[in-house]
């Protein structure tokens, strides 16, 4: 229960700051709220979070790993897929065109079986 109130008190917490900010400095001050509560984030991580997870031999084990399935990654395949679901949403005006029948062939020979 506690987690989840924690989530319905987000918005209200959003609109019970955000409007007097923007009644005061305007709508983009939002955004450079939202920069300093990075900064502020990004030192705490920093700050808390330890420098190494591993031991070394372990570090390269994954670096590896992660450097083999890179090169392993369909490259056609995802960037096919890619451009079927932008070219299929840039359009899009009803939920009708999501069903054509183009849009689904086109998705799905998209992907990689």
């Amino acid at each position: 229960m506690g987690w989840w109130s924690l989530a319905g008190r987000g918005p209200v917490i959003g609109v019970s700051l955000g409007a007097p900010i923007i009644a005061t400095f305007g709508w983009r001050a939002l955004f450079w709220f939202q920069l300093v509560l990075i900064v502020v984030a990004f030192v705490v991580v920093s700050i808390v979070l330890p420098k190494r997870r591993g031991l070394d031999h372990e570090e390269a084990e994954k670096k590896s790993r992660a450097r083999r399935e890179f090169k392993e990654m369909d490259w056609i395949g995802s960037w096919s897929l890619s451009i079927a679901v932008t070219a299929s949403c840039s359009d899009s005006r009803s939920v009708q065109r999501w069903l054509d029948q183009r849009v689904v062939l086109a998705t799905c020979s998209c992907s990689r079986w």
